[in-house]
């Protein structure tokens, strides 16, 4: 088992690390990794066994294990980022859900302190 555990902990990370995608977070319960898109976009990637979404006409939050990815836009200048796009997938990559939002319409907010969201911003925009 602890052999298993090993194997996919390794193909995970070979995953994540042969595109290109950065460690941000790495967890056993939660692992956050992102990669640049253009330049005032980035990918970030969330895998945990606790991926919560919504299904198509539910109201209730269903918790499956598997991943989620978001483009998120950035205004480093201002300090404001909106979201773009998100899918969350299965582990085994099958699409749970999908939403996304035109570039020109996207609600850019402020940077909130001490969230997670500053983390993504401070790793996009290269700032501490």
């Amino acid at each position: 088992m602890k052999k298993l555990l090993l194997a996919l902990s390794l193909s995970l990370f070979s995953f994540s690390y042969s595109q290109d995608w950065k460690t941000i977070s790495p967890g056993d319960e939660e692992a956050v990794f992102y990669k640049y898109n253009t330049d005032n976009t980035g990918w970030f990637k969330t895998v945990s066994e606790k991926t919560e979404y919504y299904p198509k006409n539910s109201n209730v939050a269903k918790i499956v294990n598997g991943y989620t990815l978001a483009l998120f836009k950035f205004d480093c200048d201002n300090k404001k980022m909106g979201i773009l796009q998100m899918n969350v997938y299965s582990k085994e990559g099958k699409l749970l859900d999908h939403f996304e939002v035109n570039e020109i319409i996207a609600d850019m907010s402020y940077v909130v302190p001490e969230t997670m969201g500053e983390r993504y911003f401070n790793e996009f925009c290269n700032k501490e």
